[in-house]
């Protein structure tokens, strides 16, 4: 059991780093018949200080902002932090953007009105 982000217990369990993508044939299926390939999470947009009188929500971050909070300890490892790991590999090796947004709010994040990008670092 741990603490969740100020909204009480809950049970938990391991949740280590995948090693392979299990429907690798399948993503890569609709990836060539032209689909994007989507996987969502439960918040709308991804926020610093949850759940606390400061939250912020963040609308866009960096790379580099985006591995400070984690660093920080802003996302917690059962939480937010796996998504943010993997948006910064993502990224890391030659992604263009990450969004970050709930099934219900996808085709407004898509459009621009909600979610939260991640974006690779401004080259210096």
């Amino acid at each position: 059991m741990v603490e969740d982000a100020g909204r009480g217990y809950r049970r938990v369990v391991a949740s280590p780093r995948p090693l392979r993508i299990v429907e690798t044939p399948q993503i890569r299926t609709l990836f060539d018949a032209g689909y994007v390939v989507i996987i969502s999470t439960g918040v709308d947009q991804v926020a610093i200080h949850y759940r606390r009188s400061d939250q912020r929500i963040l609308d866009r971050l960096t790379v580099s902002e985006a591995r400070a909070h984690l660093d920080s300890g802003e996302f917690l490892p059962g939480s937010m932090g796996p998504k943010i790991e993997a948006a910064i590999m993502f990224l890391e090796r030659g992604g263009g953007e990450v969004l970050i947004t709930s099934p219900y709010r996808l085709a407004e994040a898509v459009a621009g009105r909600t979610g939260t990008r991640i974006v690779p670092d401004s080259p210096r």
